[in-house]
């Protein structure tokens, strides 16, 4: 164990930095909820052409669960 470090092996324990919280909100993976989906449909028609531009903007890192679609069709 010679020159390993205390967090070495658990890194997850680490106290993030601000490098770290700019990096995910950045580059994270962003998982929608049912609620988002639904919501299209309460929003007011302003609402939701921004809330389609935001979604549109963060294509490229959106992922929809399967269970979020299944409880969109069954709760639409």
């Amino acid at each position: 164990m010679h020159g390993q470090g205390l967090f070495d092996g658990f890194e997850a324990y680490r106290t993030p930095s601000d490098a770290d919280y700019e990096s995910v909100l950045r580059r994270g993976l962003i998982a929608l909820d049912t609620n988002v989906l639904l919501d299209l449909y309460r929003m007011n028609a302003r609402v939701r052409k921004d809330m389609m531009t935001v979604l549109h903007t963060l294509k490229d890192r959106i992922w929809i669960p399967q269970q979020v679609i299944v409880e969109f069709w069954r709760n639409r």
